[in-house]
């Protein structure tokens, strides 16, 4: 995951989080791979995260580890030793703040900002007109991909948003992209990643080359995907060790 974990939903107060923790978040849950994640950071500068949140109903949670529970079946009649050397984490647990994960589809990696209150105005001016086209729900196409993180010790289970959600949400991450600092090292967000995890799958060390390279790429077809709807919650944004609405 990102970096939702952890935060609370109120601008005004701050979770007795410590900064170790904070970091460890921070390195720890991002999707894909951050090709700038060990680049250092000013030390005034703080880590945000842009999202869309996403509220899936109790039967859609459901759904979702019935889909996790199909494709691992799936995985494991192709590489057997799968289960031996890899497990399934469905309606997973965060191991460090030991709460439930939110549902979201990422709109930015990991940021680092030394002026937050900035990025975030010339992102709401940014997408001041866009509104209307702002999604009040997303729906699914019946793809479910497995991407990695960065050292391929785990995979997400993810659904790809059709292509009329993909083309809304990659003019909201056109503009997240946009209100990067000039001389940011941070890097772009890939509109193509967009997607929503729904289970994880952790790779032991031992076998991680071999089930890895089997994982990379995977892609199953599910017609319970197609069409699925789900609210959404709003766009947020994580600002220091708090979570900001963006759009209001």
């Amino acid at each position: 995951m990102d970096l939702i974990q952890g935060y609370g939903s109120s601008s005004d107060e701050e979770p007795n989080v410590s900064d170790d923790l904070d970091q460890q978040l921070s390195e720890r849950y991002s999707k894909v791979p951050i090709l700038n994640r060990h680049k250092v950071a000013p030390a005034s500068a703080k880590t945000s995260f842009v999202y869309l949140s996403v509220k899936p109903s109790d039967e859609q949670v459901e759904l979702f580890t019935q889909l996790a529970e199909i494709v691992w079946e799936e995985l494991a009649a192709e590489i057997p030793t799968i289960t031996s050397g890899a497990s399934l984490c469905s309606n997973y647990v965060d191991p460090l703040t030991l709460r439930s994960n939110d549902y979201h589809i990422s709109l930015s990696y990991n940021i680092n900002l030394t002026n937050t209150e900035l990025f975030i105005d010339t992102i709401r001016e940014t997408l001041r007109d866009r509104q209307q086209k702002f999604p009040k729900v997303v729906t699914f196409s019946d793809q479910v991909t497995l991407l990695p993180n960065e050292d391929h010790s785990k995979f997400f289970l993810t659904l790809a948003p059709n292509e009329n959600c993909l083309k809304m949400l990659k003019e909201v991450v056109e503009g997240v992209n946009g209100a990067l600092p000039l001389d940011s090292q941070n890097q772009s967000y890939d509109a193509a990643q967009l997607h929503l995890s729904i289970a994880e799958i952790e790779v032991d060390p031992g076998d991680q080359l071999k089930i890895s390279n089997f994982l990379t790429g995977f892609k199953y077809l599910d017609s319970h995907a197609t069409g699925l709807t789900i609210d959404v919650d709003g766009l947020k944004i994580t600002y220091g060790r708090r979570v900001l609405n963006l759009i209001q």
